[in-house]
């Protein structure tokens, strides 16, 4: 699991040109393109899901890449022994083709190669994405999860469906880390209001506004206060603003 990744979703990011070297190892395989990764946030990790976006139309209109990318390979190494699983996700034989892929366990503040192999005109196709997302969430109909940390790879609250946050009464919030995330759908949840203490007279965080002569609007907790009471000929005073966060990051 990527228990100590902190981001949502990898932003790192890889454009490819048609230039290749020649002479490719991979038995099969007429060319191949080295391709360098460096870990930046100097966390080490066991896995790591990875975006890249690829220049895949000038591949092809060279002749260096079958048109549906069936001949698309990366490995770890040079000779191409060690093939990493990948994921076709959209643009294929265009300029910015989508894939993802599953790198295996990374030091802190490395910098290594991977190669993208292409040219094999009856290679089958090696897109998977069932090898690269091995844990999955994806709502099917109404859900309700618990806050707390969860660690997908791919994560989805699809169309249609929503997703509801059960609190604890604690303050504690939803976090998701995954390496994919897709929200369609609709995720609620209660704001965590104030975290401090009690204030009097509208005077805390949120707080509507007031006069001598007309009542306090209603402070924001989670959503925008109401209008305070008022006598003929008094101004209205407007409640609070919104105050407190969605309790999901």
């Amino acid at each position: 699991m990527k228990s100590n990744l902190k981001v949502f979703l990898l932003l790192a990011v890889v454009f490819l040109s048609s230039s290749s070297v020649a002479l490719a190892q991979l038995a099969g395989w007429s060319h191949k393109v080295p391709l360098q990764i460096d870990e930046n946030k100097g966390e080490s990790v066991a896995y790591q899901i990875m975006f890249v976006e690829l220049n895949t139309a000038a591949l092809v209109s060279a002749g260096q890449m079958q048109a549906n990318g069936d001949d698309i390979r990366f490995t770890l190494d040079c000779n191409g022994s060690q093939q990493i699983p990948y994921w076709i996700e959209a643009g294929m034989n265009t300029a910015t083709t989508k894939i993802w892929l599953r790198l295996p366990a990374i030091a802190a503040n490395s910098t290594f190669n991977i190669w993208l192999f292409t040219g094999n005109p009856s290679a089958a196709p090696g897109s998977s994405n069932s090898s690269v997302f091995q844990t999955t969430f994806a709502t099917s109909g109404n859900f309700t999860l618990p806050v707390g940390t969860y660690d997908y790879d791919d994560f989805r609250v699809n169309a249609g469906d929503t997703l509801f946050v059960l609190g604890d009464g604690a303050g504690t919030i939803l976090r998701i880390n995954s390496g994919y995330m897709l929200v369609e759908g609709v995720i609620m949840a209660n704001g965590q209001g104030f975290p401090g203490g009690l204030f009097s007279n509208g005077a805390g965080p949120g707080g509507g506004s007031w006069a001598s002569t007309s009542g306090a609007g209603g402070g924001g907790h989670g959503g925008v206060g109401g209008t305070g009471a008022y006598d003929t000929g008094d101004p209205i005073n407007a409640g609070g603003i919104t105050y407190g966060a969605l309790g999901v990051s």
